[in-house]
């Protein structure tokens, strides 16, 4: 996209995503670049929950053969309508020498309507989040901010190449932007400005230009760095 390389691309069926999670934007961006649909995937290591996306939407559908698919929330209950949110729980039903029976991911998801237009009624979920500590921005009342609801679209950010959210207190988030040569101060005040009109006061926004953001000892992007808990038991 910055070097106008597009035309030059082969036709591509689609672009399929894989390893970790990919925002709004991220997603707009790589189908802008490439000029084709993305696709994501979910799943891990453990084998217990598989999940795609169909030709129809882009919300993910539980392969029934694979494992049993539950939503839990944090009293315990079982997520069966539609629009609540939970813990995915699997157990799979492929591994013969472990088998893992209601497994606790640590990822949340909001469940969907299984009916969809692709006419696979599976269990459907969307929204998926990393373990719920590391994946929220903390308002100065208290209010939990998930990345799906700091979610940005639109070119806002078309000259960052990684960011990242840096919390140390409640209230106050660094937005950590690594940016490309075409950055420039414009950029930061948008940027900050676009959080001002989403959070209000909750969440006092700011960037700080870093030169690289470290990736996790997997090679993976980490959204949030909180610290808010290590700095509450000190």
């Amino acid at each position: 996209l910055r070097h106008d390389l597009g035309p030059r691309l082969p036709r591509m069926i689609a672009a399929f995503l894989a390893s970790e999670g990919a925002t709004a934007a991220q997603r707009e961006r790589i189908s802008r670049a490439f000029n084709t649909r993305v696709y994501t995937w979910y799943g891990h290591s453990e084998r217990v929950i598989l999940a795609g996306e169909c030709e129809q939407s882009s919300d993910y559908h539980q392969f029934p053969d694979y494992g049993i698919l539950e939503l839990v929330d944090d009293e315990g209950h079982v997520c069966d309508r539609e629009g609540e949110r939970g813990e995915l729980v699997g157990t799979g039903l492929l591994s013969c020498c472990m088998p893992l029976i209601r497994y606790r991911t640590g990822d949340y998801a909001t469940r969907l309507d299984p009916n969809c237009a692709c006419g696979r009624c599976w269990d459907r979920f969307t929204n998926v989040e990393g373990h719920r500590k590391q994946e929220m921005i903390v308002g100065k009342h208290g209010a939990k901010m998930s990345l799906a609801a700091l979610n940005m679209h639109g070119p806002l950010f078309e000259r960052v190449i990684r960011y990242q959210y840096y919390q140390e207190v409640e209230g106050v988030c660094i937005l950590k932007v690594v940016g490309s040569p075409a950055f420039s101060e414009r950029d930061r005040c948008a940027i900050e400005s676009a959080y001002k009109d989403k959070v209000g006061d909750e969440v006092a926004f700011s960037v700080q230009l870093v030169k690289e953001i470290p990736l996790t000892y997997r090679g993976k992007t980490r959204l949030v760095d909180s610290r808010i808990q290590a700095n509450a038991q000190d």
